[in-house]
């Protein structure tokens, strides 16, 4: 129950975490787009009391130019957040402004988009910096035609703007607010950092976010900046280019529940007290039931080892050979089998007997092991019969492996042994098989391997191999 309370609270603590963000970066969304709007007005304002015979520099009539300058400057001081505001011709040239008429602005991203783009209307730029040096948006809304671009009016936004629509008074110093534009520019911190500003971020989750075509995103346990496991929301402002980034560390957003979980540790830290007391009074039972596991552990090992050669056997390997052939029907890593029998071993042990046989099948099994990897299997599938269940191995792998062991036992030789050699077969495990299919296919290529001369390698010959 405790449990059960912990991890509701938490979850339920998460989503409070993640609605407030959604609602705080919500209300920044509305008031940057409102702010927008209030600008775009007055855009609308100036371009309805201009006459595009007007937009010519050098002007032709001084004094009424400086007229249409002194009411731009007028329309500028209506917002407050609006540092520059100007009129351009139909070749981007600047040519009313409240600084310094005659700036060609033909290689600015806002004038490049509205020349190139006939039914746009409006246009919010990136944040760039400004031939003054300062960072800035532009915002820019055409002239009215029926002829595309023939001029525009606009504004410039200094990125002090952005600043105060992120200041949410009612939060804590505990969460961070960015805001960026799409070019991962920052242009707006709380708190305020002023060497910051205008700075490229190079985070990922940003990136991937602005490049998404996700609206809003919550990321949990995101290690931050500030090198804190951090729960992030990323929310992108409808139809304008930029992206707020609203984090807390996972420690500060979750003090509450820490100090929840706490009190209800301690409870539980009580219970377990009084649960070690009672444990106390059945260790006798838990070391029977210890012994009677033990034995149960000799007996499987005894069921599944071959006793001479401590070697798996055809028993130990079932559940192993189930498992590879389920982890290639559902990742398709290839697995092989590797079938290898002493060739006349019947008269090796009716010349030198039982006891010299056995010491040569102890030869071959310690003679395998350093050469099969730790993922591999070897087994005594029976008699003289070895079996090798090579995992993540395709056909030619193991044949290559197969031609190793043959020429390995090939040159093994001890004084007291009579010289043996092997021959094997090696079939690769195909979707569609059974274990039946897959070791009759293997034992077939031995059966060949055996007909064709003995101490040789033979490969099934529904796998042909590609060299």
């Amino acid at each position: 129950m405790s449990i059960y309370i912990l991890y509701t609270s938490y979850v339920d603590t998460k989503q409070q975490i993640k609605t407030r963000f959604s609602n705080n970066s919500l209300l920044i969304a509305e008031r940057i787009k409102a702010g927008f709007q209030a600008s775009d007005y007055v855009l609308r304002d100036i371009i309805s009391q201009v006459s595009l015979s007007e937009l010519q520099y050098p002007p032709t009539n001084t004094e009424k130019h400086q007229q249409r300058k002194e009411f731009i400057e007028k329309k500028r001081l209506t917002l407050p957040h609006a540092t520059l505001a100007g009129l351009y011709d139909k070749n981007c040239i600047l040519t009313h402004t409240n600084h310094i008429d005659g700036f060609d602005g033909s290689k600015r991203e806002y004038c490049q988009v509205m020349q190139n783009e006939p039914k746009r209307k409006t246009f919010i730029s990136q944040a760039f910096v400004s031939d003054g040096g300062l960072f800035n948006v532009v915002q820019v809304r055409k002239f009215n035609t029926k002829s595309g671009f023939l001029g525009m009016a606009a504004f410039g936004i200094d990125l002090s703007y952005f600043t105060e629509l992120i200041d949410l008074p009612q939060e804590t110093k505990l969460i961070t607010i960015r805001m960026f534009d799409k070019n991962m520019r920052l242009i707006a911190n709380k708190p305020f950092v002023l060497e910051d500003i205008g700075t490229i971020s190079s985070e990922v989750f940003i990136k991937e976010f602005i490049e998404s075509s996700d609206r809003v995103r919550f990321i949990d346990g995101l290690p931050s900046l500030y090198k804190k496991n951090t729960m992030v929301y990323l929310r992108k402002v409808d139809e304008l280019p930029f992206i707020i980034v609203m984090e807390m560390t996972s420690k500060d957003g979750l003090a509450g529940w820490y100090r929840h979980a706490l009190i209800i540790f301690f409870f539980l830290f009580s219970i377990l007290l009084m649960t070690i007391a009672i444990i106390k009074n059945n260790l006798k039972i838990i070391e029977q039931n210890k012994i009677l596991v033990d034995k149960e552990k000799k007996l499987h090992l005894l069921a599944t080892t071959d006793s001479l050669t401590g070697l798996l056997n055809r028993h130990g390997i079932k559940s192993l050979v189930e498992q590879e052939m389920k982890r290639f029907n559902r990742k398709k890593y290839p697995v092989s089998l590797i079938l290898i029998d002493i060739d006349n071993f019947k008269v090796i042990n009716d010349n030198f007997g039982h006891p010299i046989g056995d010491k040569i099948l102890q030869l071959l099994s310690n003679s395998l092991q350093p050469i099969i990897r730790d993922a591999d299997y070897i087994v005594r599938w029976g008699g003289e019969e070895f079996f090798i269940l090579a995992t993540d191995t395709p056909l030619a792998n193991a044949t290559i492996l197969a031609e190793k062991i043959r020429a390995l036992v090939e040159g093994l030789s001890q004084a007291e042994l009579p010289p043996f050699t092997v021959s094997i077969g090696v079939a690769q495990y195909k979707k569609q098989d059974s274990f039946d299919n897959w070791y009759t296919k293997a034992d077939n290529a031995l059966y060949k391997a055996k007909e064709d001369g003995k101490n040789q390698v033979a490969v099934a010959n529904d796998n042909p191999l590609i060299l």
